[in-house]
C-alpha cells in the first residue's frame, strides 16, 4: 500500500500538504527490513522538495534528523546527504551537521 501511495507524491507542490504527510514519511522511513523501495522514493521526493521551496525545507529537515539517528546505516547516510544539499541551497537554516574543513597534515616518519 505504501508503495502505491508513492506513485502520487509529484503531484504535491504545496508545503502545507508536506506537513499533512509527515507522519506517513516517518511510518515508511521508520519500517527496517522492508518497504525499501517505499523508502527510496520518498527520499528521492524529499530530497527534490526541499531544492523547491525554504518552507519544504524546514519541514524535511525536521524529517531527517529523525531519520540520521536511526541504526540503518544506507539511511543515515541518505538523510545526512539531503541535509547537507538543503544546507549548501539555504545556509542560514539550521542543520544538526557541522561541517569543517580537513586539514591535511604529514608527519614525518621516524628512522
Amino acid at each position: 500500500m505504501q508503495m502505491f501511495v508513492t506513485n502520487y507524491l509529484d503531484r504535491i507542490t504545496n508545503p502545507q500538504h508536506l506537513r499533512a504527510l509527515v507522519p506517513y514519511f516517518i511510518t515508511v522511513l521508520s519500517s527496517v527490513n522492508c518497504r525499501s523501495g517505499a523508502r527510496k522514493r520518498i527520499f528521492n521526493f524529499l530530497e527534490k522538495q526541499a531544492q523547491k521551496s525554504e518552507e519544504a525545507a524546514i519541514i524535511i529537515i525536521e524529517i531527517m534528523k529523525r531519520q540520521s539517528a536511526t541504526m540503518v546505516t544506507a539511511d543515515k547516510a541518505i538523510a545526512i546527504q539531503i541535509m547537507l544539499k538543503i544546507k549548501k541551497a539555504y545556509p542560514h537554516l539550521q542543520v544538526p551537521i557541522l561541517v569543517q574543513d580537513v586539514i591535511e597534515e604529514r608527519r614525518k616518519s621516524i628512522r
